[in-house]
């Protein structure tokens, strides 16, 4: 699996999620713009209370693509790595691991991938490991590449 092409199907990925956030507020936005004084009262009023809220999860969602973007632009593909470690692509008997950001399995060219962060209790565990055999959870997990 080539990591190069990972990291740009994953930067892909994450600014597919902000225009479509964006996208999303956009249209929260003309909501409220668009919505005149109406007679319902009270009714109105928790309509645009609850654009709001709308509008600021979103705020919330967009503010964290956009710092797992910032993230994944800091890996530098061109190090070849040796031991998991940030930007780590590793290749096990439990499948692929990308040590980036925590967005879950994503399908890259027909394999799936755990791109994980590097808070996750799995990612902790990695962290210096080359390839070889370890206990993981009550289970043997090996490593068979990493880059």
């Amino acid at each position: 699996m080539d990591k190069i092409t990972l990291h740009h199907y994953l930067l892909n990925e994450l600014r597919q999620r902000e225009a479509h956030l964006l996208k999303e507020l956009e249209v929260l936005r003309e909501d409220v713009a668009g919505d005149t004084k109406s007679t319902a009262g009270d009714k109105h009023e928790t309509g645009r209370a609850m654009n709001q809220l709308e509008q600021e999860r979103v705020l919330g969602q967009l503010q964290t693509v956009r710092s797992q973007l910032n993230l994944v632009l800091k890996i530098d593909t061109s190090i070849n790595v040796t031991s998991a470690s940030f930007g780590a692509l590793i290749e096990s008997n439990m499948g692929y691991f990308f040590i980036s950001v925590g967005i879950g399995q994503l399908n890259f060219e027909g394999t799936n991938v755990f791109c994980i962060g590097q808070d996750a209790p799995i990612s902790k565990f990695l962290f210096g490991k080359s390839t070889g055999s370890f206990s993981w959870n009550d289970k043997e997990l090996i490593l068979y590449q990493i880059s």
